[in-house]
């Protein structure tokens, strides 16, 4: 075996680089030390933990289900109440009229309460939808708090034509 030739007359190899701290990075080395960038560091042997995922319960839309049935029913049954006190036997008599039609008006603003239900199914219906708790139940709800309400609108409508005439 030879020995390769030493430098000519003096000439140093150059020095060897300075040791850095582990985990520290050389400025020298440029953006990729290590042979990765610096941003990104060499995976460990245990990587960080995520939760598991909490369980989705269709509770949230069964309840915003129970307020659209509870808009329909109630339009409804407020409808009904209205159709059956404007009646023309209910305007026989003196003062009569008077009296049914205050009654009748009274529950046409109560109409009102069944729309703050409709309105409560069609929000947390959309809620329950969009976070996929009870998403078939919140389609439901959503579809029932838009028509519900409206049902007992129409009921009341036909009555006041029906008993003053043309609309």
């Amino acid at each position: 075996m030879t020995q390769p030739p030493s430098a000519p007359w003096g000439d140093p190899a150059p020095p060897p680089a300075p040791q850095t701290a582990y985990g520290q990075v050389d400025d020298a080395a440029g953006p990729y030390a290590g042979g990765q960038p610096v941003a990104y560091a060499a995976p460990g042997a245990y990587g960080g933990y995520a939760p598991p995922p909490r369980p989705t319960t269709p509770t949230l839309g069964w309840v915003a289900l129970v307020a659209g049935i509870v808009a329909l029913v109630g339009s409804l049954v407020n409808g009904l109440v209205i159709a059956s006190l404007l009646t023309p036997a209910a305007f026989d008599g003196p003062d009569s009229g008077n009296v049914a039609m205050l009654m009748s008006l009274g529950l046409a603003n109560g109409l009102l309460l069944w729309f703050g239900f409709g309105l409560w199914a069609i929000i947390q219906g959309g809620v329950a939808i969009a976070q996929g708790r009870g998403r078939p139940q919140g389609i439901g709800a959503v579809l029932l708090g838009v028509v519900g309400p409206w049902v007992g609108v129409a009921i009341a409508g036909a009555a006041f034509v029906a008993l003053f005439g043309t609309a």
